[in-house]
């Protein structure tokens, strides 16, 4: 049978210095009221023990582990120590004590010399009760050490002899140490013995940290489990005790090295797109941790995914961030939240979180920025035909100008950042011709941008402005034709709202409609060569748009009112939205014009003004009229 102990220390200590206290004052010549302070060493000793003992009663074998804190400079002491007893011997002849199956106590051993072989009586079991039999059996009620007399008589004599019964204490066994981690439970189990069999015992854990448990006890296994979270790293010393509910305890205990760890931090979203200047989707960072860490956020940011720098890109910010507390858990989150204003580009936003014990957690999220895309206004005073400066020539020097302005006006940035270009992109054959921009002003919270051209030969031109850069995207198309009256020609262009698109009710005036021709024949009045252009602009800032360079035939005729001009062609349509350009398509047509109104500019060879009509095609956004 084992039995379990604990080595307190300072009970160590306190008798070391009573036994020493008394040695001095025994000594002759001892000052009065002498006094003996306990050692600080033995105060810091702690252990515990295990001692087998055999069925006899008998002491077999003892361990007994110390330790002992800071013996030196630099160095603490772990003492075990073995006792083996097992070879020592056993008088004989004595009665000795037996435990029975049935859990009772009995004696047995052999009668001395000459005593006969019959046992008449067997007596005293030294707690108060004799009984008398060959075979007698005796259950104790409490553990201890108990004197059992045996008494053998026969006609011949009474031989008398006695024999030491121990009765085993209550003892427990906490078990190993043991390692965790904050937060997370342990299960402990401990062991415990008792030589009773009719005793009902309670447990408890003392933790360490505050906390006390009521421990599982199973009677049959002999153990006692009990299951604990401890809310912060540390070293803490769990003490494991048992109660027989009769006077009796038993306690072990046990060291638990609690680990720190780091805190969990999460993000939603974790990646998004958002253009140049718009609010981005708010940012959520959350921790969690134990209750007792206080955590600290430290934003950073990088926008090659491998050097970090304090703080958010462009106007974003990192609120203060809020905590609460359920259940042992501490959860924190902080929003990141503006606009933004950095150029196109991939930026990592990582928010690293400490605890007080230095633990760092950390998640990182992904912001795609793309530039805004820009609307773009034509100046309503743009020529829409220039004559060439002399016969035969290119055209005089003209100014075109548009101004470019945000779709999405939730949250403005800087347009001086916007690239603006325009170029002449003709319809026939020939090169683009690109504008010298010569001035820059800001009106309503639009970039305006004029373009200066010269020298630009005879031709249909589709006028394209393009928005480029890491900050604003967008294009835009109109038309003007470079025309020479002395060529032997028709030509013309002008604008005219729309018929039917109109609306009374929002004062919307219709689809604004540019367009542009020049045709003529060779010296030889053959091969009918040039080129036609005309855009829609619808509402919504997407564009119809038809062009043509391959004309079949030239017929100019008058009748009471009207100049007219007509030619077959095909004609490429096309449709460009906001989601890019649809296929183009080319058809056969025969387009008439007729010609009457201001604004309107066509000429042919005897010089006639008038205004055309066009019926219909194909689409665009980006473009309209200022």
């Amino acid at each position: 049978m084992r039995i379990g102990f604990v080595i307190s220390g300072p009970a160590y200590a306190e008798h070391v210095r009573r036994e020493a206290e008394a040695a001095l004052r025994a000594q002759p010549g001892a000052p009065e009221g002498l006094t003996v302070k306990p050692m600080p060493t033995l105060q810091q000793l702690s252990g515990r023990g295990e001692l087998w003992v055999n069925a006899a009663g008998l002491p077999v074998r003892q361990v007994v582990e110390l330790t002992m804190p800071e013996v030196s400079e630099g160095y603490d002491a772990h003492v075990r120590m073995v006792t083996d007893l097992s070879s020592y011997g056993q008088v004989e002849g004595l009665p000795r004590a037996i435990q029975n199956p049935d859990g009772t106590w009995g004696l047995e051993g052999n009668l001395p010399p000459g005593a006969g072989t019959r046992l008449d009586t067997f007596s005293g079991f030294g707690a108060g009760m004799a009984d008398v039999g060959q075979n007698v059996t005796h259950a104790y009620g409490e553990h201890g050490a108990y004197t059992a007399t045996v008494t053998a008589t026969n006609s011949a004599s009474t031989v008398h002899t006695t024999t030491l019964v121990t009765i085993l204490a209550l003892s427990v066994n906490a078990g190993e140490d043991q390692i965790a981690n904050e937060g997370e439970p342990i299960t402990l189990t401990a062991t415990f013995l008792d030589g009773r069999s009719d005793v009902t015992h309670i447990a408890a854990f003392d933790w360490g940290d505050g906390t006390s448990t009521t421990g599982d006890v199973d009677s049959t296994a002999l153990t006692i489990t009990g299951n604990h979270a401890y809310g912060d790293n540390g070293v803490y010393t769990v003490t494991v005790t048992i109660d027989d509910q009769r006077g009796s305890t038993a306690f072990d205990s046990l060291r638990v090295t609690v680990g720190n760890l780091p805190p969990v931090v999460t993000v939603e979203p974790m990646t998004q797109t958002v253009h140049y200047s718009e609010l981005v989707a708010p940012i959520v960072f959350t921790a969690t941790d134990v209750a007792s860490d206080t955590l600290e956020a430290i934003l950073s940011s990088s926008s090659d995914g491998s050097d970090f720098s304090p703080g958010a890109p462009g106007h974003l910010s990192l609120d203060e961030g809020a905590c609460s507390v359920a259940e042992g858990t501490q959860t924190c989150a902080w929003t990141l939240s503006g606009a933004v204003l950095e150029g196109a580009g991939t930026y990592e936003l990582k928010l690293s979180v400490t605890d007080k014990d230095g633990e760092t957690g950390e998640r990182t999220a992904t912001l795609v920025v793309v530039p805004e895309e820009t609307a773009v206004d034509f100046d309503s005073e743009n020529p829409v035909a220039v004559q060439v400066a002399a016969p035969g020539g290119t055209s005089p020097e003209f100014t075109l100008r548009a101004c470019v302005s945000e779709r999405h006006a939730a949250s403005l940035g800087d347009l001086d950042l916007a690239q603006v270009a325009m170029s002449l992109v003709p319809v026939g054959p020939g090169g683009s011709v690109a504008g010298t921009e010569t001035v820059t002003t800001t009106e309503e919270g639009a970039k305006c941008v004029t373009f200066t051209f010269s020298e630009v030969p005879v031709n249909t031109y589709t006028v394209e402005v393009t928005v480029t850069g890491d900050h604003y995207v967008g294009s835009g198309e109109d038309v003007l034709v470079v025309y020479d009256p002395s060529l032997g020609f028709t030509t013309g262009g002008g604008w005219f709202f729309w018929p039917g698109t109109d609306d009374p009710e929002t004062g919307y005036r219709g689809d604004r409609t540019t367009f542009g021709y020049t045709m003529k024949y060779n010296k030889a009045g053959k091969n009918l060569q040039g080129s036609l252009l005309l855009i829609r602009h619808l509402e919504d800032d997407s564009i119809y748009r038809v062009k043509s360079n391959a004309l079949d035939g030239l017929a100019l005729g008058e009748d009471r009112n009207v100049r007219w001009v007509g030619h077959p062609s095909a004609a490429s349509a096309r449709t460009r939205s906001r989601d890019g350009p649809s296929p183009s398509a080319t058809t056969p047509s025969w387009s008439t014009w007729r010609i009457a109104t201001r604004r309107v500019m066509a000429q042919t060879g005897s010089g006639s003004r008038s205004r055309t009509a066009w019926p219909c095609l194909a689409r665009q956004p980006t473009t309209r009229r200022r």
